[in-house]
């Protein structure tokens, strides 16, 4: 498992980790490699405002799942 610590314009943000799991159908069901990637909570105000307003965050996401993605092949 990749672990992806970004970081917003002002600060990090927190890692939650990795977090192996049979409750998504997803992992569990398919024949093809799955992920589930949740990029913050929609009850923090601090990860809603940075993903709504904050483009290097955006870019810093996006960059941080692409480099997971190269990094487990």
């Amino acid at each position: 498992p990749y672990r992806l610590n970004i970081k917003g314009k002002d600060q990090a943000i927190k890692s939650r980790g990795v977090k192996e799991t049979t409750v998504y159908y997803t992992l569990c069901h398919t024949s093809m490699t799955s992920i589930v990637v949740e990029c913050g909570f929609m009850s923090n105000p601090q990860e809603v405002s940075l993903m709504y307003n904050s483009e290097d965050y955006r870019i810093s996401i996006s960059k941080g799942i692409a480099e997971g993605i190269l990094k487990s092949l």
